[in-house]
């Protein structure tokens, strides 16, 4: 009896009828090849039945089941062009102690879940303007970006496997801590503001919005806390200034009197733009006469 076929029937494992599909043997030959296989890569079943996987595969590709399994691959369509294809392989029960494997492909478009958490990862840790760092139930730092506010040149990967508050000491003080441990204990997120000094600028002090999330499994099992924070200095100070304008406008020159205006002034000045606000005013302006032209 010859096991090899094109076939789409079902012959155990996960529920293929609508999918590209093929099985090997326990030689790494194709046994059997679908219609919707052929479809996606273009060989006819008489031209890919009894050879090996591998030739399906552009060079340097994994070609035994296991290495394939879950992987990104790259095939070679019939009329010669590169695919990517995504790979799932299960075992198919044989006779005896043969293993026969069943290997379902979809086309990798960048669309599968997991290629999009796996992009959307790099990019926190790479790219992201905010601060990502991921700790372990111990506060130990796991993954970070490099790139983010008040790291950029001042840590490095050696930071990985340290305690987080031996990387920036000036941000991770004791409430910080304490907050970090009761999101790893009680699995709740927690969000607020605070004030620090960052490893890349010690000597200032920087404003941030906070977010920590508790690092879940499926199951439900706490592996540690993500850090977010976002620098919000700049936002800040740009806000204060435009309060400052608007209570100016607000309090000064409410009435005619120049001694009031100048109370007013000093009153708005201090402690906002300085410790100590003093107003002078010429003796032409308290007599009522107008100021003397200058020489």
């Amino acid at each position: 009896m010859n096991p090899r076929k094109d076939t789409t029937a079902r012959r155990g494992g996960p529920d293929t009828d609508r999918g590209a599909r093929l099985v090997l043997d326990e030689q790494g030959l194709i046994a059997e090849w679908n219609q919707a296989a052929r479809e996606l890569l273009g060989y006819p079943a008489e031209e890919v039945l009894g050879r090996p996987v591998a030739r399906l595969l552009a060079r340097e590709q994994p070609a035994s089941p296991a290495a394939t399994a879950g992987a990104t691959v790259t095939a070679r369509h019939r009329d010669g062009h590169r695919l990517d294809i995504r790979a799932r392989v299960s075992a198919l029960p044989g006779e005896g102690a043969t293993v026969r494997w069943c290997v379902l492909l979809d086309p990798a478009e960048g669309t599968d879940a997991e290629m999009v958490d796996a992009a959307l990862l790099s990019a926190l840790l790479t790219e992201s303007p905010l601060g990502v760092q991921v700790l372990d139930p111990e506060l130990r730092v796991v993954r970070l970006n490099l790139a983010g506010p008040g790291l950029r040149g001042a840590v490095s990967q050696e930071a990985i496997g340290r305690r987080a508050r031996e990387v920036a000491p000036g941000m991770v003080d004791d409430e910080t801590e304490r907050r970090l441990r009761s999101v790893v204990e009680t699995g709740r997120p927690m969000t607020f503001g605070h004030v620090g000094r960052p490893p890349a600028d010690p000597d200032h002090d920087h404003s941030y919005d906070v977010s920590l999330l508790p690092l879940k499994d499926p199951t439900g099992t706490i592996h540690g806390v993500v850090v977010a924070s976002q620098d919000v200095t700049e936002r800040q100070q740009a806000q204060a200034r435009l309060n400052l304008l608007v209570e100016a406008g607000t309090r000064i020159g409410t009435t005619l009197d120049v001694m009031t205006t100048a109370e007013e002034l000093a009153e708005v000045t201090a402690p906002a733009l300085a410790d100590i606000a003093a107003v002078e005013v010429l003796d032409d302006v308290l007599t009522g006469e107008a100021p003397r032209p200058a020489p």
